[in-house]
């Protein structure tokens, strides 16, 4: 039998819920398995979750609420430019993610398990439903400051949060790749990944080519990282 973590119940759950799905995928975990790891009734379980949808739900919003916030924070900046303001998500994206890194690693590896898709797709959906907004509040910024060629502003914001969306799934399993392979070979290979991408967002708002810097951040920033 397991035992607490620490004083949040709810919180100790959530994280013990998260490892078994890790090691053993979302539906072979059943409810007991979380309680035992953790030492604690079924009861305790069913005050804070009604089931393990529910912990999905929290791990979902607890995994990209962080992230939410940056965007939200920097599109609401006042001085920067729409052009800067893209740049400086991605490099504080970049910071939190390298803060973050040990739980965001046990989500990726759920990824890789079949029975885990529920979890990345409300990962997607709550994604989706939250960040179109300041994308799209930057995006129109842009365009009245000449910087960016598109006045489809909410379905660019879209498509723009659905491309990042599968570059950072793209990107996750080459930096696991990484891990077990030529480090030189990998390293090419996320170099060419993102340069693609950002190719592919300078285009569809009409960017100068070269003006945003995903590449140079990602690359750098997965360098000193992960030691790659």
């Amino acid at each position: 039998m397991g035992k607490r973590k620490t004083l949040d119940l709810k919180q100790d759950i959530i994280n013990a819920a998260l490892t078994l799905f890790s090691d053993i995928g979302y539906d072979q975990t059943s409810i007991k398995a979380i309680t035992q790891e953790l030492g604690v009734s079924k009861g305790a379980f069913y005050h804070y979750f009604e089931s393990k949808e529910d912990i999905l739900e929290c791990i979902a919003e607890d995994y990209v609420n962080e992230s939410l916030s940056i965007i939200e924070s920097v599109a609401n900046d006042q001085e920067a430019s729409a052009v800067d303001k893209l740049n400086k998500i991605i490099g504080q994206l970049m910071t939190y993610k390298t803060e973050a890194k040990e739980i965001r690693l046990k989500v990726i590896s759920m990824y890789e398990k079949g029975g885990n898709l529920k979890l990345k797709q409300k990962i997607i959906d709550f994604t989706l439903s939250k960040a179109k907004a300041p994308y799209a509040k930057i995006f129109q910024q842009g365009k009245a400051e000449g910087s960016f060629d598109n006045e489809f502003y909410d379905e660019v914001a879209k498509l723009w949060v659905n491309i990042i969306i599968i570059m950072n799934s793209a990107i996750a399993m080459l930096v696991r790749e990484a891990y077990n392979a030529d480090f030189n070979q990998t390293a090419l290979k996320i170099k060419r990944k993102v340069d693609f991408y950002q190719d592919a967002l300078e285009r569809l708002i009409g960017l100068e080519k070269g003006s945003f810097q995903l590449s140079k951040q990602i690359t750098e920033n997965l360098a000193a990282a992960y030691s790659l």
